[in-house]
């Protein structure tokens, strides 16, 4: 039986380095299908009247907007809008206990089946070398996922794909200007004002370029000096490393003229970033990635490294985090003969995050390697999974609650998940030339997740692979059309009316935001009516279940 991850709070062994214990967390840490409409809530051991939650989307509206309340010793946000399908939030309480965690929004629908593939054509000049990073996030806020590239050797461009609102992308006639060369991009609120900005830099930069949004994508540009003028690097990342509720940068330095290691530079809250803290890998291969997440669960983002090597000696090494943005190496993890990609994510329901790396091979496996809760992995699973892997993404492809794999090589495969961390044989999802880029998000808005890829080549395509819908013959289906509830806001001493679209047996609950049941009324009609009596004020869930079909889920407010 799946776990609910959207509305039961999970209890926690973690707390705070600097503060009390936090009692529960909602969506639970590491959820990978928490309900789109969910509200966040943290309880702290104790009342914090100080205490405030950060919620941010890397895809869409950046720092979230919506209500935040502080009773006793809860605190918690409800987004003014829904989360996007698949995306990870992360959520940062901020006052005297810093604890930030990160689930992943329900994906709904989708076979795990890629039938449509459209193109576009890349920026001209586009060339292979300045492909590696494909990210699509709302940059103009119009409501659809648009998709950045790097613009090309020499261009100082990204180039800028819009989305109609169907997944139909243009042809990049936007673009934002940035330093030549520029291969690395991260897209997060850096300034923390409601929208998307861009930190974007070249492999071997001078510079990290940031460029600032005014909301409607309109981007001014600046620059912020390397820690040396011959770093090199990969895997640039925005993220909440010391949990004050801003996004911090960071980047592995590959440079071969110095001690290899990652480099953090925290934000002052205004999209300023100061020096570079400097943590030396002690293995001292080339080129790497970085993951974020918090691994062994104690309220702060640690980070996976996974280095190509010589020969057998790539390896994946967790850095872990001390809560205010300083790390410190675990064990190594031999992983892969050539060290292609890597992905994290709970791929066994137990509320921890495993790790899967890809071998860039003829035949590429894919190594699990399973958590234990508190950062220690031991070794799962060997999938094959293709050729020449070089990228990895955990998703949740056919929309039944669990994170499947889907791995970008010389074709696209994916392996379903059992919802236990057993996957299946990989299916193919296409064949291509060798892989550059891989991105998974709702591209034309239908709730299920479609795959973003572009191939080495010179102005090789930007590929949109969609998934496919589910058929009528699905277990369980939605209601053709949602259900209406009403007044909303709600006063907490009247009635909460429900109504279906047709007459069902079906049943109406409310959980408040720490994820307790506080009503329940089982119906056989259209309609039903809930007493909102002694409710206290605040946010609350309302899920309506009619027979046989999948739950519904809306916001309620009671004043």
């Amino acid at each position: 039986m799946k776990k609910s991850y959207a509305t039961l709070p999970m209890l926690l062994l973690a707390s705070s380095a600097w503060g009390q214990p936090v009692s529960s967390l909602v969506p639970a840490r590491n959820a990978p299908a928490a309900n789109r409409a969910t509200v966040v809530s943290a309880t702290l051991a104790a009342p914090a009247p100080m205490a405030a939650l950060r919620v941010f989307s890397a895809q869409a509206g950046g720092r979230k907007a919506g209500s935040s309340t502080v009773s006793g010793n809860a605190v918690t946000f409800a987004p003014a809008v829904d989360f996007r399908p698949g995306e990870t939030v992360t959520t940062s309480l901020t006052g005297a206990s810093p604890h930030v965690w990160q689930f992943v929004a329900a994906a709904t629908g989708g076979t795990g089946t890629f039938t449509t593939t459209t193109s576009v054509n890349t920026a001209p000049g586009q060339t292979s070398g300045s492909t590696a990073t494909i990210t699509p996030a709302d940059l103009d806020g119009d409501g659809d996922l648009d998709v950045l590239v790097p613009g090309g050797y020499g261009s100082g461009l990204l180039a800028w794909y819009l989305n109609d609102g169907s997944g139909q992308l243009t042809s990049a006639n936007r673009f934002i200007s940035v330093a030549n060369n520029a291969e690395q991009v991260a897209v997060g609120d850096i300034d923390g004002d409601g929208d998307l900005d861009v930190v974007a830099c070249a492999a071997r930069p001078s510079q990290f370029d940031i460029a600032r949004n005014d909301g409607a994508g309109n981007f001014t540009v600046s620059a912020v000096s390397t820690s040396a003028v011959n770093t090199s690097a990969s895997s640039l990342l925005l993220f909440d490393a010391d949990g004050d509720g801003d996004l911090d940068m960071a980047y592995y330095n590959w440079n071969s003229a110095a001690p290899r290691q990652f480099e953090v530079r925290l934000n002052n809250g205004t999209g300023s970033f100061g020096a570079a803290m400097a943590t030396t890998v002690p293995a001292q291969y080339g080129y790497a990635t970085l993951q974020p997440g918090d691994l062994d669960q104690d309220g702060d983002l640690d980070l996976v490294l996974c280095c190509n090597g010589n020969g057998v000696d790539s390896f994946a090494q967790p850095f872990f985090n001390n809560g205010a943005g300083s790390y410190t190496a675990g064990p190594v993890y031999p992983a892969a003969n050539y060290s292609g990609g890597a992905a994290l994510g709970d791929v066994d329901g137990d509320g921890d995050l495993d790790l899967a790396v890809v071998d860039y091979q003829m035949a590429s496996p894919v190594r699990l390697l399973l958590n234990n809760g508190a950062g220690v992995f031991a070794a799962g699973a060997t999938l094959t999974s293709g050729s020449g892997a070089q990228r990895a993404a955990f998703a949740d492809l056919d929309g039944d609650g669990d994170l499947d794999l889907l791995v970008h090589g010389v074709g696209d495969f994916v392996h379903l998940n059992d919802g236990r961390g057993g996957f299946g044989a990989a299916a193919t999802v296409a064949s291509s030339g060798a892989p550059r880029g891989l991105a998974v998000a709702d591209m034309d808005n239908d709730g299920d997740l479609d795959v973003l890829a572009i191939e080495t080549a010179v102005n090789a395509p930007l590929l949109l692979r969609r998934n496919a819908n589910r058929t009528t013959s699905a277990t369980r289906p939605q209601l053709t059309t949602a259900f209406r509830c009403w007044p909303n806001p709600t006063a907490s001493t009247g009635q909460l009316w429900i109504e279906l679209p047709t007459a069902a047996p079906a049943t109406a609950t409310l959980h408040d935001a720490l994820g307790r049941l506080v009503r329940q009324q089982a119906f056989n009609g259209q309609a039903t009516s809930l007493t909102t009596n002694g409710l206290g004020p605040g946010v609350y869930l309302l899920t309506v279940q009619a027979a046989a079909l999948a739950p519904l889920t809306q916001r309620v407010v009671v004043e």
